[in-house]
């Protein structure tokens, strides 16, 4: 393939998340065809601190929306990104390295304006997670996670985790204590991220406000947003952390028990959103 051109770019603004954002189109050409055939790539466009949402299978309701894109998800508030890389996803350790929800095959089972249920199984790990999301109203997300192994398998560590936008600067736990996020990620190194609190059992979890600009000047704001593990949910711990330098996000992060030989176990968390 060979470069052709670039029409009609208009504006780059850097968001949260982003590294380059345009609004024009991509023009490529394959010099060994006949005829020339040119294929215009999807535009992103920006602009007052939004974003379109990505395709895929969406949940909205009033002013929250929810895509799923195979084993990870985003959410947005009033347009507005929340998270960031992999989003809400589920990750476990085992034989010596880790696996997420991204890398495991889905299929979306049940599809509705407000729900979703999606099967997702790894076959090298043989194991299997049925995911139950649904919008209980614009300000509360409920996830219930089913996972099943279908063969001998010991995994060491088992966990969920809202990967976050840079741009949320504190964190806080419900009635106990609140931090501030480190200004600057330490360098890859594919296994650990900066532990900036734990504690064990259940507990509420969260990132302040943020607004996106200053003074007058601040027209857009990114919502509280809370992860909440019900001690029903089989949570061992909770954690807040920052990741490294590939993926630049703050975590909440909910432990569920590990997973040893052939078993089942469930976990339910709620996400809320305050504007």
């Amino acid at each position: 393939m060979k470069y052709v051109g670039i029409d009609g770019v208009s504006e780059v603004l850097g968001l949260s998340d982003a590294d380059v954002y345009f609004s024009g189109i991509i023009i490529l050409r394959d010099e060994d065809a006949q005829a020339e055939n040119i294929s215009t790539i999807r535009r992103v466009a920006v602009s007052n601190n939004k974003e379109e949402l990505p395709l895929g299978n969406k949940l909205y309701l009033k002013n929250l929306a929810l895509t799923f894109d195979s084993g990870k998800c985003g959410i947005f508030w009033n347009n507005l990104g929340l998270t960031k890389g992999l989003g809400l996803y589920s990750s476990f350790f085992y034989e010596k390295r880790w696996h997420d929800s991204s890398q495991a095959f889905w299929d979306v089972r049940d599809l509705k304006a407000q729900s979703l249920v999606a099967v997702g199984h790894w076959p090298w790990a043989s194991l299997t997670q049925i995911w139950d999301i649904r919008l209980l109203d614009e300000r509360k997300i409920v996830i219930k996670m089913v996972r099943e192994s279908r063969g001998p398998i010991i995994v060491e560590k088992w966990q969920t985790c809202l990967m976050l936008s840079s741009r949320y600067r504190q964190w806080f736990v419900s009635g106990q204590e609140y931090g501030r996020f480190p200004k600057d990620f330490n360098e890859h190194d594919g296994l650990c991220w900066d532990k900036l609190w734990s504690g064990q059992g259940s507990y509420r979890i969260g990132v302040k406000k943020y607004g996106l600009g200053m003074g007058f000047l601040c027209k857009a704001y990114l919502p509280e947003v809370v992860l909440e593990c019900p001690s029903r949910s089989n949570a061992v711990g909770m954690n807040i952390l920052n990741t490294d330098n590939l993926y630049e996000a703050r975590i909440l992060q909910c432990g569920l028990e590990a997973c040893g030989k052939t078993d089942s176990a469930q976990q339910e968390l709620l996400i809320k959103i305050s504007p």
